[in-house]
């Protein structure tokens, strides 16, 4: 699950007779499905301002991973979808998303079964997406995340992970290494 800004609610999905729901529920217990589909639902994030919801939902198949990433534009006190967008069809692995301010997102992915793990900006007025450069070639972005200005990189890099946060102008507030092969990070 993820919270929303507002601590009342959060997003989270479940399969119900062989269908992925995205549901939104209060601390009450009152819920609200929010979307359907065959696809498992997964990677959800809420725009800082808590007007918008990411969420992607991912179908496998011998032919690969297909990631469809969807914009939710939500009134949430009534309890209203505003407006549904696909945003991204990606075709390849996506391992996070994160939203950089209320219309710009950051995510890590490999397009294609083998490529480079890179990290890639999309911008939601724009409908545009742009592979950001590595900020050290020797390491494999997998896991982005942003707050308040600050932006945090897990990469594989010599049998670990690096762990690396950067301030608005990229200068390195904390560099470190972890000997877990794989690791979440979340501010």
């Amino acid at each position: 699950p993820e919270p929303h800004p507002d601590n009342r609610h959060f997003v989270y999905a479940k399969l119900r007779n062989d269908i992925y729901q995205l549901a939104i529920r209060d601390f009450e217990g009152n819920e609200w499905i929010l979307d359907e589909s065959p696809g498992k639902w997964d990677m959800f994030t809420w725009s800082p301002d808590g007007t918008r919801l990411i969420a992607s939902s991912a179908n496998f198949s011998h032919n690969g991973t297909k990631v469809d990433v969807y914009l939710f534009e939500l009134d949430i006190e009534n309890q209203v979808l505003v407006k549904k967008s696909l945003i991204i069809r990606w075709d390849g692995d996506m391992y996070s998303v994160t939203w950089k301010d209320n219309a710009t997102l950051e995510m890590t992915a490999r397009y294609g079964g083998r490529g480079e793990f890179s990290r890639f900006r999309y911008s939601i007025p724009a409908d545009k997406l742009e592979k950001l450069e590595r900020f050290d070639p020797q390491k494999a972005p997998h896991i982005v995340d942003i707050h308040e200005n600050k932006t945090a990189i897990a990469s594989h890099h010599k049998g670990g992970m690096a762990v690396d946060s950067f301030d608005e102008a990229g200068n390195t507030l904390v560099s470190t290494f972890l000997k877990p092969s794989w690791i979440d990070i979340s501010w």
